[in-house]
């Protein structure tokens, strides 16, 4: 028995030596984008059997099993919250779960797709139209940083009012609010500064954005292509299938509580008309 434990330890020691070997070639080649910084890429890759590369789907199954023990739901609740929010990611996001982790990653180290990171932050975080956070200006953010005021667009550089002709005061996250306090801290914005701009103080063209900054992001992280806008339905089908009633998150959103109603009929008609007594 002795034998065999030290065989293993021997095993160990050499994949222990040849894991970091690799990692000292790569780190020494760095400029040419061979090291992984967060070690995911040395680490084992059995899908869906550690964390390096369970997928979405399945780490989100880890969130609501956490949840519903932590918070002691009932079938119904989990059903109503969780069940529709899953087949959605298992339709449209069914990769990998470090690699959205690596995107987000990407797009804050690199030197080119960091000025949009909190761009891409506000409009997951508030869930409104790309020339609204496009138009946001400083004056428009609250001074305590709890809501902004969306009443004006920016599209390919053409000023103009919102799409539905009226203005609405959105409450944001405390990391939303964090964000754009830190961003404030950080620049000498005038009260009619853009808030979001391009490198160069441009206001952003959603077209460049999409093609040299968004879909280069999605390809690298190895993320299936889909279009900037869809992080207002990603926003309206959290909040719904977190319990915010679609009157509320249509509001937020600048649409009528029929558009949305009609356009997430299938998410809101699936959650319980029951109240959990017990």
């Amino acid at each position: 028995m002795a034998t065999g434990i030290r065989a293993d330890i021997i095993g160990a020691r050499a994949l222990a030596q040849k894991i970091a070997t690799r990692i000292e070639l790569d780190f020494l080649q760095r400029d040419e984008g061979r090291y992984d910084k967060t070690l995911l890429a040395y680490k084992p890759r059995v899908l869906g059997k550690t964390a390096t590369e369970i997928s979405v789907p399945e780490l989100f199954d880890r969130y609501t099993k956490q949840n519903a023990k932590t918070k002691n739901l009932s079938a119904s609740s989990i059903n109503s919250r969780y069940v529709v929010l899953r087949k959605m990611l298992e339709k449209v996001l069914n990769v990998p779960a470090n690699t959205t982790t690596l995107g987000g990653a990407l797009a804050r180290s690199s030197s080119y797709y960091s000025p949009y990171a909190d761009f891409v932050a506000f409009l997951f975080g508030v869930g409104c139209r790309i020339g609204e956070a496009v138009g946001l200006r400083w004056e428009n953010v609250a001074d305590n940083f709890t809501s902004v005021y969306i009443c004006e667009s920016i599209s390919r550089g053409v000023l103009g009012g919102t799409k539905t002709k009226q203005s609405r005061t959105v409450q944001l996250s405390p990391s939303i609010s964090a964000m754009l306090k830190q961003r404030k801290d950080n620049c000498q914005a005038n009260p009619v500064d853009l808030v979001f701009t391009t490198p160069t103080g441009l206001s952003i063209n959603d077209r460049n954005f999409r093609r040299r900054a968004w879909t280069q992001v999605l390809k690298e992280a190895g993320v299936k292509y889909r279009s900037p806008y869809k992080s207002r339905s990603t926003v309206a089908s959290h909040s719904i299938t977190s319990g915010v009633d679609y009157v509320s998150v249509a509001k937020a959103l600048g649409n009528s509580p029929k558009v949305l109603h009609d356009h997430y009929l299938d998410i809101i008609e699936s959650r319980s008309i029951f109240v959990d007594f017990y």
